[in-house]
């Protein structure tokens, strides 16, 4: 367990993002991209979309 959390997330949810006053920051990681294969990197893509429309959905 890390004190102080995932750090590259601390810096762009609390140095970048906050102080651009964006409060609500998520951050998705995936595994190495190079050593993956095609439909792997599909299902990332939609899992991207997938967030994106649920962060930014408009009612």
């Amino acid at each position: 367990m890390r004190v102080f959390g995932d750090p590259l997330e601390r810096i762009w949810k609390d140095c970048v993002f906050g102080l651009c006053g964006v409060p609500d920051v998520r951050r998705r990681m995936f595994e190495t991209v190079v050593t993956s294969s095609p439909g792997t990197r599909l299902e990332w893509l939609r899992q991207a979309e997938a967030l994106v429309l649920e962060t930014f959905a408009v009612s």
